[in-house]
């Protein structure tokens, strides 16, 4: 590591004498694209900001409400929020490791099949969240196959400012939070707290957690900028399991066969960075900037099996990652360019401790396995203007790991080492301000997680392979002023070596499937009636009406032709908020589901989740002393319909639904200061 860190020092010193960089005011930023700021108005369209504005007029109550709104984006549980998967172009189960999820560009996905935690960031804390749909392999690594979440939370300011707020809603949920924001002098300082709790639609379908977080920004901006940011979440949770439709008619939508499984989780981190800009009379040198963040993790649960067996699980994770980044903006012969490059480091090691009991006749199963994940990822990226409104971008990366299985159990421990290399880019035009045309290709890649590579039922299976695709994308983001924006971006997916779970075999062995493919359209519009309204009381009048098309097969093999299970064909939502300038505001959605078929059905025999409709609103009053209040409705019509579908694997005839919540209500109010 020390000489990857003094070769990037050499390497910013000697580039600072071939570039000249350039200050632009950027207004709304996005960082995700290229992994340094770039005005959001000029991000082509699968770059999609959720700033906090469009949170707070939302009516969401957590990160993954917020995103289950946007088309293209499939969010869906199983009975529990901590079970939320985020889908961005059609994994169904395997998206918690096909899309990247970041924390203020942490990663927030595991090293096992886990998946990021929605569950532990809070909404309050949050700025803004970026969203890429497609391949971004080359700058983030594995896990970033179908697309990469960034959510940045807020930083300190320099005034001293902050809240307390409470919401009440159906089902027993309760939250509490309260948040401050102070600076002096550069440094600035923001605290976060809060506390929610619910009884669930269902039963068994409890949810408790707590969060804090605090941050620390300070430093001369033309100089060096260092950060310390740091939190801790606690949770428990109910599971209540899926139902057969023989149980929805005994028990009820409500009910539960699994009346005593519950889970616990304990996770706390520490990051600090640093963004070194050096100054000299014969010219500028970019940006460096460095962090290191340590993330400990302990997650337990026990699962009955009536009448008489258990499993009880707990498993401990540390994680520490680096990461060291070069950045610099200038010209080269007249024209635009820029350039970054860097490298990611992360140590992953976890133990769990897994009892599988059965009384009668006695019997039991005892694990203890010890895993360890060594990962590097060293990575360039490189912008050019061909012409004045035309900029090229490719990038390349080399991504290495190294595995070390240690079953304590049996005594054996084997080794494991995958590496893969990697390019994609692009043609970006923009032909009028805040429009622009684009085609780019990302290779992609996903590494076995360590639960993958290992299960308790097969062992170890070193045969697995790693898989890899390609992301074609082109597209059209057209801005009409500021009264109108249209967005279309057509798309292609292909991956060999997909991993996912075989059904064909009980209880569902990992493996590789050869080819998959997907092919669709994402397409969104966006209106601002106010301008032409011409009403002195109104704000803001938008309609938004956002439309996504997937269709997502197997190729060759076993499933040849057939659709991905758990990937709706269609997506659609419509949406509209206004808000007057004395404070009063309304927001309404409805979003419409297509039809899916049932995981582990890879053959498309069986029923499908039928499609639904689901429509939210929401009404807002700010008062100019600090005081806010809201009502919202969710699932106005009752929609009854299911989050989640699978089928048993091998020859079980095990058919598990997942109802989704009814009608439910939700108040709040704040207090800003």
């Amino acid at each position: 590591m020390r000489k990857i860190l003094l070769a990037m020092l050499v390497a910013s010193f000697w580039g600072g004498s071939v570039w000249a960089q350039e200050q632009t005011d950027l207004g709304r930023i996005v960082v995700t694209p290229s992994r340094d700021t770039e005005a959001a108005a000029g991000a082509p369209a699968y770059v999609k900001v959720i700033t906090a504005d469009d949170i707070a007029a939302s009516g969401a109550l957590t990160v993954a409400d917020v995103l289950a709104q946007e088309p293209g984006v499939h969010v869906f549980n199983k009975g529990s929020l901590k079970n939320t998967t985020l889908d961005i172009g059609g994994y169904n189960d395997a998206a918690v490791s096909n899309v990247l999820v970041l924390l203020n560009g942490r990663r927030l996905n595991p090293s096992d099949s886990s998946g990021p935690d929605l569950a532990q960031i809070p909404l309050d804390a949050v700025e803004r969240i970026e969203v890429i749909r497609g391949g971004a392999s080359v700058l983030y690594g594995d896990n970033a196959v179908g697309g990469v979440v960034n959510v940045i939370t807020r930083q300190g300011r320099e005034a001293l400012a902050g809240s307390v707020g409470m919401e009440l809603g159906s089902y027993g949920q309760r939250k509490e939070s309260a948040q401050v924001s102070a600076g002096s002098r550069g440094i600035t300082v923001y605290a976060l707290g809060s506390h929610e709790e619910t009884n669930g639609y269902r039963a068994n379908n409890r949810f408790r957690a707590s969060d804090g977080e605090f941050r620390i920004d300070g430093g001369a901006a033309s100089l060096l900028r260092l950060g310390v940011e740091a939190g801790w979440h606690e949770d428990h949770y109910g599971m209540p399991s899926g139902l057969s439709l023989a149980q929805i008619d005994t028990l009820g939508r409500r009910g539960t066969r699994k009346p005593e499984d519950n889970g616990d989780t304990r996770d706390r981190f520490i990051r600090f960075t640093a963004a070194w800009t050096p100054v000299d009379p014969s010219g500028d040198f970019g940006t460096v900037s460095l962090d290191y963040a340590h993330r400990d993790r302990d997650i337990y649960g026990v699962v009955y099996y009536p009448p008489t067996d258990f499993e009880a699980t707990k498993t401990g994770t540390l994680n520490d990652s680096a990461g060291l980044k070069y950045r610099i903006d200038g010209t080269i012969a007249g024209r635009k360019a820029g350039l970054v490059t860097g490298v990611d480091m992360a140590h992953d090691g976890s133990q769990t401790l897994d009892q599988y009991y059965n009384p009668n006749p006695a019997w039991s199963s005892y694990q203890d396995i010890l895993i360890s994940r060594q990962e590097q990822g060293y990575y360039a990226r490189g912008e050019y203007a061909l012409l004045e409104r035309l900029t090229a971008d490719i990038g390349a990366r080399h991504e290495k790991a190294d595995y070390t299985f240690n079953n304590r159990g049996t005594a054996t421990k084997t080794k494991a080492a995958p590496r893969e290399t990697l390019w994609g880019g692009g043609l970006k035009y923009d032909y009028a301000p805040g429009s622009n045309v684009f085609i780019r290709t990302d290779e992609t890649f996903r590494f076995l997680n360590t639960d993958e590579w290992f299960s308790r039922w097969t062992g170890l299976n070193t045969t697995l392979r790693q898989q890899a695709g390609i992301d074609y994308r082109m597209g059209v983001k057209h801005a009409v002023g500021e009264v109108a924006e249209v967005r279309v971006t057509p798309f292609l997916t292909r991956n060999k070596q997909e991993i996912f779970l075989d059904p064909t075999v009980y209880p569902g062995n990992n493996g590789n499937y050869g080819r998959t493919q997907r092919i669709g359209v994402d397409a969104g519009n966006a209106f601002h009636l106010a301008p032409f309204m011409q009403q002195g009381w109104l704000k803001i009048a938008d309609i938004n009406l956002d439309y996504t098309y997937l269709d997502a097969r197997f190729k060759g093999g076993a499933f040849d032709a057939k659709k991905i299970p758990l990937v709706p064909e269609h997506q659609l939502a419509i949406g509209f908020d206004a808000m007057t300038k004395a404070g009063l505001s309304w927001h309404m959605k409805a979003r419409y589901m297509g039809a899916q078929f049932g995981i582990n059905d890879d053959a498309n025999t069986k029923p499908v989740l039928k499609p639904s409709i689901v429509t939210d609103t929401r009404v807002g009053f700010q008062l100019n002393s600090g005081w806010e209040t809201f009502v919202g409705v969710n699932n106005i019509f009752n929609e009854r319909y299911y989050d989640y579908l699978a089928y048993g694997t091998g020859t079980s005839t095990r058919v598990d639904y997942y109802p989704a919540m009814g009608r439910n209500y939700v108040a709040g109010v704040k207090c800003r200061f």
